[in-house]
């Protein structure tokens, strides 16, 4: 076929008088011809390079997104630059504004729901304020998001023992961190009493990673009114993740004062967790 191919040009060059500019049926042969060789050497080039040759016929398709659903939210919803109510805010969609959704992928939790939706104009807004029709579940026909890899857990500032008071919350979360880690992690501050409240704001100061993503193996961090916390706040020990709950052991919880419980919520989203390395 190569022979054929390059026998046509120099007929066609034969038979044009000297001087004289190819015809556009000339060129369109001539054109047609070159072409055809360029793909069939880079075809030889997929059978001999392999992998690599292959990649350069490959396009770059465009990233597809799911249309049809709009924001539920009465009040609106604010789209994040992240998957996390703690992320930078970067716009707001109006209540019924249409949107377009790359995928969803799981985050921190909004109103009992951990799913969020990856838009196509950027950025994440959270699934719950979306009319998708299941709640904290993965849609059926909207990708998952590629998960990158988690983020490295940092190691603190250490204390020599468990700093907390025995038979309660603060006591028994450093205990299970421990027994995890086999640190014991510092969570005071001269700022404030070191109460279980303050805890989620000590620990990042003391170079702890805190996060507002649910994860097994950490310090739950309860602000006051939440999930039955009183004024000084609760802590407790997450065991499991699933179904936009928590399940966490607890000392002092709903059993008191040096009684271990568990209890399985949904967490608000002022909740904090202290990943244990």
């Amino acid at each position: 076929m190569e022979a054929a191919g390059i026998s046509a040009n120099l007929s066609l060059e034969r038979r044009r008088p000297q001087g004289t500019a190819p015809t556009p049926s000339e060129e369109t042969v001539m054109n047609t011809t070159t072409t055809a060789r360029r793909f069939r050497t880079l075809g030889s080039c997929v059978a001999s390079c392999g992998v690599a040759g292959a990649i350069l016929l490959a396009a770059s398709p465009a990233q597809a997104y799911v249309s049809g659903y709009q924001i539920s939210g009465s009040d609106g919803a604010n789209v994040h630059s992240a998957a996390s109510v703690d992320a930078k805010v970067v716009a707001f969609l109006d209540h019924g504004r249409s949107i377009q959704i790359n995928c969803q992928t799981s985050g921190s939790t909004y109103n009992g729901s951990n799913i969020w939706d990856k838009l196509q104009s950027g950025g994440y807004v959270s699934d719950d304020l979306v009319n998708t029709p299941v709640f904290d579940k993965y849609t059926p026909g909207i990708p998952r998001c590629p998960q990158p890899p988690a983020p490295p857990v940092k190691t603190g500032r250490i204390a020599s023992g468990n700093e907390g008071t025995a038979g309660q919350c603060t006591w028994y979360a450093i205990s299970r961190f421990h027994s995890f880690s086999g640190l014991y992690p510092y969570l005071i501050s001269p700022g404030n009493s070191g109460d279980a409240r303050y805890w989620a704001t000590n620990a990042a100061l003391d170079g702890w990673t805190v996060s507002a993503t649910p994860r097994v193996n950490s310090i739950v961090v309860f602000p006051p009114g939440v999930s039955g916390a009183e004024s000084d706040g609760h802590v407790a020990w997450v065991t499991a993740v699933g179904g936009g709950k928590i399940t966490f052991a607890e000392m002092n919880g709903t059993a008191g004062p040096f009684e271990v419980d568990t209890r399985t919520v949904p967490p608000a989203s002022t909740v904090r967790y202290i990943l244990a390395p």
